[in-house]
């Protein structure tokens, strides 16, 4: 039978070095015990002995020991030409032989290509378990240690201290091979076991998962199966491939290591730019996340050193995202960083570093060359595509696009959470429009029910009751809301408003007389979550604080462009006083700032008083619509009486609401608390709403109102106080 000329894959070829290892064995038996008599073992079964080994490799002790080293000598230069041959063939036909592999990736040494083999022999062939253990004299060391490995290499002494020195200096053999640090130990150095790590193992013997103990800390993806689905016209994976090229080009980066620093808000794009990236040049991504990585029990040094392994073993590019969780969750990030650029020294090449946070010029990467990338939110024209690119794709049809676009400032990630999770609403056949605006309040962090209260929406324009013209302005301030697309995007005035496109509105008016409602109607109107804002709550006696509050109110609205609602306006926007002392100074800070805010807002702020004339008039050029809310006349008020009392509640035919009207002069507030007190009393009583009950239900209405309430001043209905016996 013709022998094979090349080997066919990597556990022929391990078979052939493990031959080779299996002579030099013999070679150091046989120099070490030829001054040792051929004695029988009285301890058989206790110890190993020199017969039982030799016994393996169907050799018996012989006289003539030189003899037989000269012989295994020349056994292994054959053996070793053979190996180079059949090495040499299969490179030619691209068979990878993964060790050899190995051994050119980590640079080894001869010497250190050795210690792999040595150590590597246990983890295929037990038999070399019981070898190890006779040639220490100590049948529990089943693994070879250091000293054990350089005497089965024949080595001098001199040798030996080179090799020590030389494995000393961060050696990849130490770092990323071997599982235990033979520095680290309480063994003298040459006493060490060689304990290959497992995942070393994997690859050479041809499993491709990951390293198990990195799974919930990166992820693996073979460029081939990048999911880049959407490229806007705002997309940087082309500057990031121009940047790369050019480094590689510049001889005086030789030394230094290139990080590219994408940042921006969650879910703006940044991992998506990379994987774009790695398509384009078809090379493997490997994505570790630093806030999984600073919470695990585990070494940050050695995590890192595993992924920065993970990426040269695959030949992948290296991601790690959230790096402004190390900031916001290490205490000591100093230490942290240290390891973490010591390790990824190890990686030749380009590293990605995604984060939420600005890229500070040599904050941490002073030793480093760093070009860094900002990706901003998506704007109007991208957001309308990004809506119609993935209803396309979940196959969701007839989302109202320009409108979605216009009022939810999200990420290209909120967008296609929105609408997938829109598919998954519809599987219930429910409402396709209510159920995507549902969707999109899901996306948005709830951090701004820190600071606010989120008000539920249940008013219509129908139970909204105020004259014609102030209803008129909440309608036409509801119309630039859902056509600020057309005028900014679509006719071009979004270049020439910098600043200001949001809708400021002053809601003015004694209480209860429906600003409140007048909001909850408009977020109904709209589809937005409304939030009510006490400025009385917001203003803090701490310098600076105020300014906190109302800076993370803001920021969090905006991504859902929720309406805010600001309530007790008075309490910041009174007029400014004259600065006499420091806390006259900073009271005017705080409300230039709040101004500031509103300006650059683009969603809609409703700011309510009850007193129009406390605001400082040089604020309101800064309002586009001031709505005076009236006392309600005879007319609004019974139309007040009559909606505030649900079409399934029981009612008396006999309750006059007109009489009501002409005789309570109340705000809708105070009726609607007039009615409700009048609805639980029937209840209480198993009766329908009847004039006795809202009757009694108003006088301790007006007594709240500090107004006293006279028999007479109920007419033919006066009989119903006493009547009602309360």
């Amino acid at each position: 039978m013709e022998q094979k000329t090349f080997y066919e894959d990597s556990s022929e070829y391990l078979i052939d070095l493990l031959k080779l290892l299996d002579l030099k064995i013999k070679r150091l038996i046989l120099i070490e015990n030829q001054e040792k008599s051929k004695e029988l073992n009285p301890w058989k079964g206790l110890t190993i002995s020199e017969g039982e080994v030799l016994e393996i490799f169907n050799e018996h002790v012989s006289h003539e020991i030189l003899e037989k080293v000269n012989q295994i000598h020349q056994d292994m230069k054959q053996l070793n030409l053979k190996i180079e041959e059949k090495f040499i063939e299969s490179k030619h036909k691209g068979i990878e032989l993964k060790i050899q592999t190995l051994i050119e990736t980590f640079q080894l040494d001869p010497v250190e290509k050795e210690i792999l083999f040595i150590g590597m022999a246990v983890e295929i062939d037990a038999k070399y378990e019981k070898i190890y253990g006779f040639l220490q004299d100590n049948i529990n060391k089943k693994r070879a240690s250091i000293d054990l490995a350089l005497r089965i290499l024949n080595l001098s002494a001199k040798e030996k201290i080179h090799f020590r020195n030389q494995i000393r200096r961060e050696s990849f053999l130490k770092t990323f091979i071997l599982k235990n640090d033979p520095f680290d130990s309480e063994e003298p150095f040459f006493s060490n076991e060689i304990i290959i790590d497992e995942r070393i193992i994997d690859y050479i013997l041809g499993n491709k998962n990951i390293d198990l103990s990195l799974i919930d800390m990166m992820s693996f993806h073979e460029y081939r199966h990048l999911d880049f689905e959407y490229v806007g016209e705002n997309s940087i994976y082309e500057n990031i491939g121009i940047t790369v090229e050019n480094f590689l080009k510049d001889d005086t980066q030789y030394h230094n290591n290139l990080f590219l620093y994408l940042y921006g808000d969650k879910g703006v794009g940044k991992k998506h730019e990379v994987q774009k990236y790695c398509h384009f040049i078809k090379k493997d991504l490997i994505i570790a996340d630093l806030k999984v990585l600073t919470t695990k029990e585990a070494p940050l040094k050695e995590s890192i050193m595993k992924i920065i392994r993970e990426g040269v073993l695959r030949e992948a590019a290296i991601c790690f995202e959230n790096f402004h969780s190390m900031e916001e969750s290490l205490e000591e990030k100093d230490i942290f960083l240290k390891d973490f650029f010591f390790m990824t020294s190890y990686f030749l090449e380009p590293i990605f570093i995604l984060s939420e946070k600005i890229y500070e010029s040599n904050k941490y990467f002073n030793e480093n060359t760093v070009v860094a990338f900002y990706l901003e939110r998506p704007t109007y024209k991208i957001r309308e595509e990004l809506w119609g690119f993935y209803t396309k794709k979940y196959e969701v049809e007839d989302l109202p696009h320009k409108d979605l676009a216009a009022k939810f400032y999200f990420t290209p990630l909120q967008i296609k959470n929105a609408v997938k999770a829109t598919k998954s609403k519809l599987l219930l056949n429910r409402d396709k429009e209510n159920d995507v605006y549902k969707s999109c309040f899901e996306q948005v962090d709830k951090k701004l029910m820190q600071k606010a209260v989120k008000v539920n929406i249940g008013y219509d324009w129908e139970q909204l009751i105020l004259p014609k013209e102030q209803k008129n302005l909440l309608k036409d301030a509801c119309n630039q809301v859902k056509n600020r697309y057309i005028v900014y995007n679509e006719w071009g005035f979004d270049k020439k408003v910098a600043y200001g496109k949001g809708l400021a509105i002053i809601c003015a008016g004694p209480p209860g007389t429906g600003k409140t409602m007048s909001a909850q109607v408009m977020a109904n109107e709209l589809n937005l979550e409304l939030y009510r804002i006490d400025l009385s709550q917001m203003v803090s006696k701490y310098i600076g604080e105020t300014e906190k509050n109302l800076h993370q109110i803001f920021s969090q609205a905006s991504l859902s462009n929720a309406i805010l609602f600001f309530d007790e306006a008075d309490a910041l926007f009174g007029k400014r006083s004259d600065v006499k002392n420091a806390n006259d100074r900073y009271a005017n800070i705080e409300t230039s700032y709040l101004l500031q805010k509103i300006e650059e807002y683009e969603g809609v702020t409703l700011l309510a008083t009850n007193f129009l004339k406390n605001i400082d008039k040089a604020f309101l050029r800064r309002i586009n619509f001031i709505i005076n809310f009236p006392f309600p006349d005879q007319a609004s008020r019974q139309k007040i009486w009559e909606i505030t009392i649900p079409k399934n509640a029981p009612i008396d035919q006999e309750v006059d609401f007109e009489f009501l009207a002409k005789t309570f002069e109340m705000a809708g507030g105070n009726i609607k608390n007039t009615i409700i007190y009048a609805a639980f009393l029937a209840a209480q009583e198993n009766e329908k709403i009847g004039m006795k009950h809202i009757l009694f239900a108003a006088k301790y209405e007006l007594q709240k109102m500090d107004k006293l309430l006279l028999k007479e001043d109920l007419g033919e209905y006066k009989y119903l106080l006493d009547l009602y016996g309360r």
